[in-house]
């Protein structure tokens, strides 16, 4: 049998997540343990505006996904073993963030505090470039369904000056619209104005995989580049291109050139 693991992204956060997984398996209880006192308040205990803070949102939901993870391992361990050899890891992805889950799952971050570590840099410097000179949310997005022709006509249409993009490609049906907050307003009346579309605001603190990210890009590169990622020992398909990101370069899982 054949099995593949998603790991969510920012959005699927909300008030009490962990807390099951802390009380009721003790590998996920170590992880919530390396993240330290700070992510289980804001995981267990934080309100639904803070974990919406971009800085806040990213480590909790990396920490979740990560203790959910060594909790379905530590089930697994429990399972007959003839049933065990059955079951085939075919492969894992993660839905933005969850990427940096996937990539830790996968063997190429070597450490849950490695990944940790990264995820904590991103989110401070994904919150910073979503900002204001005072400090406000500058954007955000919305999930629009519908035929996805209608819907970036309708982007183009809303943009004006402002920032405005067609950014995540989720389905023929659904795309995910990010910019700024006068454009998204633009975008949402276009839709009622015309039609054919149905938008609903996602709960992120601002407007992200946009153009408006474009400062954190060289520093998220660096640390990146200084974490020694290591070769992943499963499959992980790429957000971007929806293949292995090993087919990206050209290698198998084993590293040598596929003819």
């Amino acid at each position: 049998m054949k099995i593949g693991l998603l790991f969510a992204g920012q959005g699927a956060q909300y008030s009490g997540m962990g807390k099951s997984l802390y009380d009721n398996s003790k590998e996920a209880k170590k992880i919530f343990d390396l993240a330290g006192p700070d992510i289980q308040e804001w995981c267990f205990e934080g309100s639904k505006e803070l974990l919406r803070q971009t800085n806040i949102t990213q480590p909790c939901v990396y920490t979740v996904t990560m203790a959910a993870y060594e909790a379905f391992l530590e089930e697994l361990s429990k399972l007959d073993e003839d049933l065990l050899n059955r079951l085939e890891m075919e492969g894992m992805a993660g839905f933005s963030l969850g990427e940096y889950s996937a990539l830790t799952a996968g063997g190429a971050i070597q450490s849950f505090e490695t990944g940790l570590a990264i995820v904590r840099h991103r989110g401070t410097w994904m919150n910073d470039a979503g900002k204001n000179a005072q400090g406000e949310n500058k954007g955000g997005m919305i999930a629009a369904f519908g035929e996805r022709k209608r819907i970036l006509e309708y982007v183009e249409a809303a943009r004006e000056n402002g920032v405005l993009e067609g950014v995540n490609f989720n389905s023929p049906a659904q795309t995910v619209v990010a910019g700024d907050k006068d454009a998204l307003q633009r975008f949402l009346l276009k839709s009622k104005e015309l039609g054919g579309i149905k938008t609903v605001p996602l709960s992120v603190g601002t407007a992200f995989h946009c153009s408006m990210m474009a400062a954190a890009v060289p520093k998220l590169q660096e640390i990146l580049l200084a974490s020694d990622l290591k070769r992943p020992t499963a499959r992980i398909y790429s957000n971007v291109t929806g293949k292995d990101i090993m087919e990206n370069y050209g290698l198998n899982m084993s590293g040598s050139l596929q003819n």
